[in-house]
């Protein structure tokens, strides 16, 4: 069945006197109050049943052809939501999962209570979430945000611009990184815990990268800002420099 928007004006609305539209429970038509002839009227342009609008709750909007699912609503144009409980909305969005959504445009919520936003953006892992701009949550749990970035590893997060994050837990951001080249699947850990990519369209490469064991590896130079107070504080070659400096004055070396 085909649902469109009311076209009642704000002035119609307006002079309705306070009096709502409503759905006639036997034509299935919207009415709405006329001051004129005091009573109900309708026009037939919406064209939609109370029992249709009970089982579906559908929302204003939803184009023809669009797929529908038990409780879903959708409304913008082009949007599908087929996911029992789902929504869809913007332009040509699609909320396929069971209680998914999906918003913005050509944006796709394809596993269960998973969330696309922005332009372009797919969540399609379970319970996973995209945002920005050509992203993609495929990893159950997964968070992609940003530019052209993408969530493979279960429970992942990846941000910036053209990041992977590839493996369980794992947390990336920067911008074209190098991805973990563990061979192990998505839904278990790899190497890293954590990497910051600071490469570029043509190059790609790690600022910085902290591993399962807690092993750092940093591409650039460490600056400390304060001594060392404790045995295992990290300190500056300066300090070193001027210590040893120091006991060569003291000794008379």
């Amino acid at each position: 069945m085909d649902i469109y928007r009311s076209q009642y004006t704000a002035a119609q609305i307006e002079a309705s006197i306070g009096k709502s539209p409503r759905i006639n429970t036997t034509t299935g038509e919207w009415e709405i109050w006329d001051i004129s002839s005091g009573k109900y009227v309708g026009t037939g342009v919406v064209n939609v049943t109370k029992d249709y609008v009970d089982d579906h709750y559908v929302t204003a909007g939803q184009l023809d052809g669009s797929d529908l699912g038990e409780r879903a609503t959708a409304e913008g144009a082009g949007v599908t939501a087929s996911g029992e409980y789902s929504h869809a909305e913007g332009i040509e969005t699609v909320a396929s999962g069971s209680g998914a959504h999906a918003e913005g445009m050509g944006c796709y919520a394809d596993n269960d209570f998973a969330h696309a936003e922005g332009q372009d953006t797919s969540a399609d892992g379970f319970t996973s979430h995209s945002e920005g701009c050509q992203t993609t949550a495929s990893g159950s749990s997964a968070h992609a945000e940003g530019y052209h970035t993408v969530a493979s590893g279960d429970y992942s997060h990846a941000g910036g611009i053209d990041t992977i994050a590839n493996h369980r837990s794992q947390n990336v951001f920067g911008e074209f990184n190098v991805e973990d080249s563990s061979v192990a699947e998505s839904t278990d850990k790899g190497n890293y815990i954590e990497i910051v990519g600071n490469g570029d369209y043509n190059n790609r490469s790690n600022a910085r990268t902290l591993d399962w064991g807690g092993n750092e590896v940093i591409s650039g130079k460490l600056t400390v800002g304060a001594a060392p107070a404790n045995d295992m504080d990290v300190t500056t070659k300066k300090y070193v420099d001027d210590a040893i400096a120091a006991i060569r004055t003291a000794l008379g070396i």
